[in-house]
Formats: structure tokens, sequence, C-alpha cells
């Protein structure tokens, strides 16, 4: 059975945004605080994660069922409908940390590139716009943590087939091993801004990589946010099946710090 889109929080469909606001910056530290798109009932769930830690997200996606679609090819959650509305703000930023686990498999990870963590613009369609690549994504690819960057400076920004105008077209910056069957700790910190003064800093377990003084967004309307999970961006192809799980999320919009969100037991790395 499929559940796109099955509200966990605040109505989505809402015809009066005002029903879905909460007053200052955002905090996402309860699975209630997401919005689901789990194409299928098994998609995301509660569950005991293999190493026997109690009540973790548990996300997957099976390559059977998959049939081309965007739903079927992700298994995510999402921050709510409400805080796209404020609009983009230069200089706005996120904190968001978790800690995850990706199951062990006797397949190779060999070409293999999976999305866990996006914060997603949201195009202006009455200007033309179309889906663009996230401004800021974690990955795993070949074993590795990645992360990308993407920013444009344009008031119209043209759909992913011509990226390569943007004024950022795309940063990849390996960022630690990807072990299976191991937690990872994970902080994730960005500044929006189209003017070349963002910044995207990663702590993953004991390293740290920063960015400084980078394009990192579009100029919306409205605001980004956060998805996470599992998405299988490389395709029917090169994908197969993929269980994972996250514990202890948390996300901060407009305010925030590493001791904020960081999951219980990480230290900042000097």
């Amino acid at each position: 059975m499929r559940t796109i889109h099955t509200l966990i929080a605040c109505a989505l469909s809402a015809l009066s945004v005002t029903a879905c606001e909460k007053p200052g910056p955002a905090v996402y530290d309860t699975p209630d605080s997401w919005l689901r798109e789990c194409a299928f009932d098994y998609a995301c769930s509660i569950a005991d994660a293999p190493d026997g830690t109690k009540g973790t997200l548990r996300f997957e996606h099976r390559k059977e069922d998959m049939d081309g679609t965007r739903p079927t090819k992700s298994a995510e959650l999402m921050s709510a409908w409400y805080d796209r509305v404020p609009g983009y703000k230069q200089n706005r930023q996120d904190w968001v940390g978790f800690r995850f686990y990706l199951d062990e498999t006797e397949e190779s990870d060999e070409g293999r590139r999976l999305m866990i963590a996006q914060t997603h613009g949201q195009p202006d369609f009455a200007k033309g716009e179309s889906w663009r690549h996230p401004p800021v994504a974690i990955t795993v690819e070949d074993g590795q943590f990645v992360l990308l960057i993407v920013g444009d400076n344009k008031v119209i920004t043209p759909g992913e087939s011509e990226r390569s105008t943007y004024t950022n077209p795309g940063m990849t910056i390996p960022l630690a091993p990807a072990e299976r069957g191991k937690w990872h700790n994970l902080v994730i910190h960005d500044v929006y801004n189209t003017k070349g003064e963002g910044k995207v800093e990663v702590w993953v377990d004991d390293t740290h990589t920063v960015q400084n003084n980078i394009v990192v967004g579009y100029n919306d309307k409205e605001g980004p946010y956060w998805k996470f999970g599992v998405y299988a961006i490389s395709g029917e192809n090169a994908h197969e099946n993929t269980v994972a799980y996250f514990d202890d999320v948390k996300l901060m919009i407009g305010q925030g710090s590493f001791e904020d969100v960081a999951p219980e037991g990480m230290s900042k790395p000097n």
C-alpha cells in the first residue's frame, strides 16, 4: 500500500498556512516532527537496529518495487511545509545532527550512490522554474561519505539539465569512510548565501570538513527544507536493496550550534 506524503505533523494540504506555523526558529527533535515521503508501508518504520539499539528510524528501499518514478526510489522524512513559507533569507543557517547505520550486505558498493540527507530548494514555479539539485546533500558513494554543494545567484535558475550555467554548478567533497554495520555520528552546518559568502561544514565521527565563501542555495521565494532517509539516485541498474537506520536526529532552522544537535556522546574534534 502506498502512503506517499502521509502526514505525521501539521497538515501539508492545509488551506491556511498560518494553521501550520509555530513561532521562532523550528526545532525537529522527535519522529513526529517530520513528514513522511514513503511510497510503501515497509519503507519507513521505527525498529530496533541490528546491533540492538532500540527504537531507531528504519528506512528500506527494494529494487523490485522501483518503477522509475521518484517516490519509488526513496524512503525519506522531510521537515514541515511551514518552514518553506518565510522565504529564502541570505545567511539563514541550519544545524542538523544524527547517527547513521548502513546495514551489512554481500552486494558490492562499487558504483552505488545513496543520498542519505539533503536540504532541498523550493522552485518558483510561477516564474517557470523546475526542480533542481539539492543545495546541500550527503551521499554514500563507493564506501565513502561525500558532501555535495550547489548554488546559483540568478533570479530565475534553470533546471538540472542546465546546471553547468549555475554560479556554483557543483562541489563534490569526500568526507570519511562509510563503514557498513557500524554507527556513524554526523553533524551538518550550512549557511545559505547566493553572493559567495555561504558556508557548509560537516563533522563525521572524528573528522571535520569546511567550505567557506561559497554560493549555497538559490534565490527562491520560499525557503529550503530538509530530508533524510535513503534515496537511490544512481538508478535501477546500479542500485540494489538498501536498509539504513537513523537515530538521535535533530534539526534546528535559523539558529543552533554543534552542541545543540550532536548525537549523544559525540565530541567536537579539535
